[in-house]
């Protein structure tokens, strides 16, 4: 072994976690994006549960891989579609991590974390471990089956390819905290949305750090959406509009990731998303890949 395995020690390992996940993914077809104050935000946990963190570092102190855990929770199937049912408590599970990649570390990882976490959350119910991968990562999936999780939801990933499609209106600008009533009052004007946040919700996932000012805009005040950038892909992570406004909101997102760099563009689409799903047929999105989650029964 040329590194030793220690648990959470303070705020002071955000920065270098964010910095060896943004290299141990770079590439990977669609990987989220993230984002440092996000990380910082799931640490806060690491305070109160230590060993939900673990990093590998060499002698010198360099990180060189690492896993995560968020405490369990009640998972509720709501966003399959109505009526709602309980999977049980499920403990957010992630993939050990390594840069450069380390096939033996990346086991040991693992199996310290499955050691640890019934440890970890004594005092919670605990049911299935939970992963979310993209399809297209079969190396990453072969490792998770090969040590029993198995696939639980498969969810759609529509897209399509986007060439220079020019400048966004100009009326195009970020959306800031203290427009969180107006994202909300066009979510409920949205048709095709199946979500119903309400300002507080909105202003709650801001303040976590799911929501940032630079990877959201508005369209004058007829439309939103976010985007999340990694490479030639970009994720429409959030897309709300007004009905006479919708077709342009999709075309102006569409604009700005290209604007970013991007090549692709695409929505998570879920089975209920069916009016989303026809609005996005219209403009010729189909599946480019698709969001897959595994399970383990926790110990």
């Amino acid at each position: 072994m040329n590194y030793t395995i220690r648990a959470f020690r303070d705020a002071g390992d955000a920065v270098p976690q964010y910095e060896l996940w943004l290299r141990a993914t770079e590439g990977l077809p669609r990987a989220w994006r993230s984002s440092l104050r996000n990380v910082q935000h799931q640490l806060t946990n690491a305070v109160e549960f230590p060993n939900c963190r673990l990093y590998a570092e060499r002698a010198d102190g360099t990180m060189t891989g690492y896993i995560g855990t968020h405490p369990p929770f009640e998972w509720l199937a709501a966003a399959h579609g109505p009526p709602a049912r309980s999977l049980g408590w499920a403990i957010p599970f992630g993939f050990p991590w390594t840069h450069p990649v380390d096939a033996a570390l990346e086991s040991a990882l693992h199996d310290e974390m499955i050691r640890l976490t019934p440890i970890t959350y004594a005092d919670f119910k605990r049911d299935i471990y939970v992963q979310r991968f993209r399809e297209s990562w079969t190396r990453h999936i072969a490792f998770l089956e090969n040590r029993g999780w198995r696939l639980l939801d498969r969810i759609p990933l529509i897209g399509k390819e986007i060439g220079n499609l020019g400048s966004p209106p100009s009326e195009t600008v970020p959306v800031t905290r203290d427009d969180m009533s107006l994202v909300a009052e066009l979510c409920q004007a949205d048709d095709t949305a199946v979500e119903d946040y309400s300002s507080e919700e909105l202003l709650r996932r801001y303040d976590a750090g799911w929501i940032v000012s630079d990877t959201f805009w508005r369209v004058g005040e007829r439309g939103c959406f976010a985007l999340e950038q990694r490479g030639q892909w970009s994720a429409v992570t959030l897309l709300f509009a007004k009905p006479e406004a919708w077709d342009q909101t999709l075309q102006t997102a569409a604009a700005q990731a290209s604007m970013l760099g991007a090549k692709e563009i695409y929505f998570t689409i879920e089975s209920h998303e069916g009016k989303r799903r026809a609005a996005l047929d219209r403009h010729n999105y189909r599946e480019v890949d698709a969001g897959v989650y595994y399970v383990r029964d926790a110990d």
